[in-house]
């Protein structure tokens, strides 16, 4: 894409298309920043949740029969709060959000 921008950008004011080129460059500059913008929200969201190491955490925890419910709901409170940060709209979300259920489910049984 920035090949194609960078020939329109090329056309001279006494084209006729150039005040065409010039609202296509803005659009192609608009969707070229949207796309990095989401880009990152998806690397940002997988990280959070390969960080956070959820699923087997969140297993193990479950699956405690620790004597040390602080530690196990201090464990589980942590690793919501990294669940949390993954962005709406983002591909891991979902994931996200069905392991913050699992976690908050284990949390209220141990209250």
């Amino acid at each position: 894409m920035g090949k194609a921008i960078q020939e329109l950008e090329n056309l001279q004011v006494r084209e006729p298309s150039y005040v065409e080129a010039k609202k296509l460059i803005a659009e192609c500059q608009t969707n070229l920043g949207t796309v990095k913008n989401r880009r990152q929200a998806e690397n940002d969201a997988n990280k959070t949740l390969i960080k956070a190491n959820c699923e087997r955490k969140i297993q193990h925890l479950i699956a405690s029969e620790s004597s040390n419910r602080n530690e196990i709901k201090a464990e589980i409170i942590g690793t919501m709060n990294q669940l949390s940060n993954v962005k709406s709209g983002t591909t891991s979300y979902s994931e996200a959000q069905r392991l913050l259920k699992l976690a908050d489910n284990k949390l209220k049984q141990l209250k």
